[in-house]
């Protein structure tokens, strides 16, 4: 009974082992960068202002000035979004504008 026991051990464990196996060329998906997607990435130049006074929207303004990432992919527009205070919680975003990115540099204001 036990050489049995240890004979289907053996069978299962290597049944186990084999199916475990990747076969192909590379199979590993951190051996190479270009297993990875490229991204698109804005990189923040500099900042006119941060804050929109809600008291006296008529006269106040926002700004920064971005640029394209060089290596990454082609921006074809961005999405600027309000919200009070200083919130990750994306359910508090407004949508302010939608802006087409015509050139690797731009001045959103």
């Amino acid at each position: 009974m036990k050489k049995l026991f240890y004979i289907l051990s053996i069978v299962c464990l290597i049944t186990v082992v084999n199916s475990c196996k990747k076969s192909g060329g590379d199979i590993n998906p951190l051996s190479s960068y270009k297993n990875f997607g490229i991204g698109s990435y804005l990189v923040l130049d500099s900042t006119i202002s941060q804050n929109l006074n809600y008291a006296s929207l008529a006269t106040s303004t926002v700004g920064v000035i971005v640029h394209q990432y060089p290596n990454g992919e082609a921006i074809t527009s961005i999405t600027v979004f309000v919200v009070p205070g200083s919130s990750y919680d994306t359910t508090q975003w407004k949508k302010l504008k939608r802006l087409i990115m015509p050139v690797h540099k731009l001045q959103l204001q």
